[in-house]
């Protein structure tokens, strides 16, 4: 009987709730007017090449609409997240990281040399491709509704065990 409960609790912990996102790659290339509508939804820039990756801040548009002024930084570990994510591994995240993976727009580039911390000026046209962290939500919810059920179905089968155990001993003190 303990061993059962025991595996019983050991199933339902390790389908603990789980939260996903997704990566939904911007349509055509980017614009000074798509860089703008993202920075008017607070997103947190991250600029990278095939090696390198920084945090952009103070971000601002040229006049012309032809670069984008930043200051380039290293980035916090709220927002390693997707960064540090082995290819296969599932993209989910911790519900207490979850401000900082959903606002995250990640621009990709081709390699720069100038490219380091410090005041940097990038043109849009050599931005290639751009990603934008948002929240999966059927995945998770799907997720959320599987750890229920499997909640729901361990605690009936650990209350029927136990209340076949209390019937059998009952029936054989009776004899």
């Amino acid at each position: 009987m303990k061993k059962l409960i025991i595996i019983l609790l050991a199933a339902v912990s390790l389908s603990s709730c789980s939260n996903f996102y997704r990566v939904v790659v911007a349509k055509g290339p980017a614009t000074s007017t798509s860089i703008d509508d993202l920075k008017k939804q607070q997103k947190y820039f991250i600029l990278r090449d095939t090696s390198r990756a920084y945090a952009m801040n103070n971000i601002s548009i040229s006049p012309d609409g032809q670069s984008l002024q930043t200051d380039l930084t290293s980035i916090p570990d709220q927002h390693m997240t997707y960064l540090w994510k082995p290819r296969g591994e599932k993209p989910k995240y911790d519900k207490m990281n979850e401000p900082y993976v959903l606002s995250e727009v990640h621009l990709y580039m081709l390699p720069d040399s100038n490219m380091a911390p410090g005041h940097y000026i990038l043109p849009i046209k050599n931005i290639q491709a751009t990603e934008i962290l948002e929240e999966d939500k059927k995945r998770t919810r799907q997720n959320h509704t599987r750890v229920i059920i499997l909640s729901v179905a361990g605690s009936a089968v650990t209350i029927a065990a136990i209340v076949g155990i209390a019937a059998a001993t009952a029936f054989i003190n009776i004899l």
